[in-house]
């Protein structure tokens, strides 16, 4: 699913701006992949997983239910950036991210902050094969079942990368 202009404006503009004050990690993905070096995988930097007292984290909750009508149980959810510099040369290795699923969580998602193209959005799959691409704009919010094959459209284009994601366990 797609939701456009998700947060309001102002809380959008808010959280933007507030994100350049974070501490972020340098690290990749998947983390599974464990004694190698950053670059032959997905190269990127995240903040720690925001917790239920934090700006951001109650932002989304709200916004999410609101815009959904889901309960929602856990909520898991973090800052990422990527470099278009280090994704080119972690291409170079040939073994960066591949499709995967967020096993563990009912919905997973992006909300895109800074870019508005196709290729930093997100491709979801079908039978391991691409089925939809979804390109990035600011303020939208996609979110998919956590079980679909899905990745981040890796012909980023512009520098800096900069997306909300998250994982979610709903309230049955």
């Amino acid at each position: 699913m797609i939701i456009d202009n998700f947060y309001d404006k102002e809380i959008f503009s808010k959280i933007y701006t507030s994100i350049k004050d974070y501490n972020f990690l340098k690290t990749y993905q998947p983390q599974s992949w464990k004694n190698i070096d950053r670059m032959q995988a997905y190269p990127c930097y995240e903040t720690t997983i925001l917790t239920p007292d934090n700006f951001i984290f109650q932002q989304f909750v709200k916004t999410f239910q609101k815009n959904t009508l889901f309960k929602l149980k856990l909520v898991k959810t973090l800052i990422r950036k990527t470099y278009k510099k280090e994704l080119l040369e972690g291409m170079k290795n040939k073994k960066i991210f591949e499709p995967h699923q967020d096993e563990g969580f009912d919905l997973a998602g992006i909300i895109y902050f800074d870019t508005e193209n196709l290729n930093d959005g997100t491709v979801i799959y079908s039978n391991k094969q691409p089925s939809i691409i979804i390109g990035s704009k600011p303020n939208r919010c996609v979110y998919y079942n956590a079980l679909e094959w899905h990745q981040p459209n890796l012909g980023q284009e512009t520098d800096v990368r900069i997306v909300q994601l998250f994982f979610l366990t709903l309230e049955k």
